[in-house]
């Protein structure tokens, strides 16, 4: 179904991995993610949810296989002035889907690309998806924090936020610029595509082919983006983020470091990875990304389409699909990563 921060409700045109609360539906808003059984979060107050595309691997005879997907968020608190925490009712996108290529703005650098454990034909984090890459992948986002006051414009973008004006490559210091003089906490997101585990995985026969594309149909990565809808309770955060200690130099919260979460929030990986969205829109779709009906358990296997109208090629799609060649575009997950 199509991110509730875009259009609640309507179908999306490409699928999407979830992570988080798991009250998450086609409409889901604040109130609604309150009410949520669990979170796979390590914190579990937050009930947030944060969505992205899943990588697939284009096999040789044209069948895609779903990579595993695993997400890890950050909260950093960065800058001399004060960071807030999120609002009840926010909501953010960083990245487009439609995107194709490096537009010379601060987005270039806000989203990249690494491989891990593996060869690797980017150096570092970069753009785009390092084709090579005999390990796992990971896909990295970085939000903006200076906010303008308001929440949302009217087209539904985060053009009410900000870059801090001088911070450094890692967007880890500088001010906030006037025009968006009110700090937030800084998040970041990482999406660990699990492409190592699956040993099977040849190179083509020509080289020069690309091995992995997004839901998206796009091989180069440049339309990657994450979701990010808030349902942190008003008060957990701020306390977080006033109080925790942020020990090693680094600025993100770490639950062994913070007293007011290990007492009541923290969760280990045993309780949080037996989340799952419970929504039955959501979960009645997944099945034909990540359920395999002659394993009879969740598996990845090959489709013969990405989801939805989402043809492999070096643009976005403008044409139209026919219903043969569509296929149940939603959530790409059921459990919750």
């Amino acid at each position: 179904m199509n991110p509730p921060v875009v259009a609640p409700g309507a179908v999306s045109s490409h699928a999407h991995t979830i992570a988080g609360a798991s009250g998450f539906s086609p409409t889901a808003a604040f109130d609604s993610l309150q009410k949520s059984s669990c979170s796979s979060c390590v914190v579990s107050a937050d009930k947030s949810n944060y969505w992205s595309p899943p990588l697939f691997y284009i096999n040789q005879n044209k069948t895609y296989t779903y990579i595993p997907t695993g997400v890890t968020t950050y909260y950093e608190v960065r800058g001399k002035d004060y960071n807030y925490e999120f609002p009840k009712g926010f909501g953010m996108i960083v990245g487009n889907y439609l995107r194709r290529g490096l537009t010379g703005n601060q987005t270039d650098r806000a989203i990249s690309w690494l491989c891990i454990g593996g060869t690797n034909v980017n150096n570092g984090e970069a753009q785009p998806i390092p084709q090579s890459c005999t390990g796992d992948i990971r896909a990295q986002v970085q939000f903006p924090v200076c906010n303008d006051g308001r929440l949302f414009t009217k087209d539904g973008s985060h053009m009410s936020f900000a870059y801090n004006k001088d911070g450094t490559i890692n967007f880890d210091g500088g001010s906030c610029p006037p025009t968006h003089p009110k700090r937030f906490v800084k998040l970041f997101v990482e999406v660990l595509y699990k492409a190592g585990d699956l040993k099977t995985f040849p190179f083509h026969t020509n080289k020069n082919e690309p091995r992995f594309v997004l839901s998206t149909g796009d091989v180069m990565g440049y339309s990657f983006h994450v979701d990010f809808l808030n349902g942190w309770k008003t008060g957990v955060l701020q306390n977080i983020i006033d109080n925790c200690d942020y020990g090693g130099g680094f600025n993100f919260f770490d639950p062994s470091n913070c007293k007011y979460i290990k007492d009541n929030f923290y969760q280990t990986n045993a309780v949080r990875t037996t989340c799952r969205v419970t929504d039955s829109a959501v979960v009645s779709k997944q099945e034909a990304l990540v359920y395999n009906p002659s394993k009879g358990s969740v598996a990845p296997f090959a489709v013969s389409r990405l989801p939805g109208c989402n043809p492999v090629q070096a643009t976005p799609f403008t044409g139209t699909c026919s219903a043969a060649n569509l296929v149940a575009s939603s959530s790409s997950k059921a459990a919750v990563a």
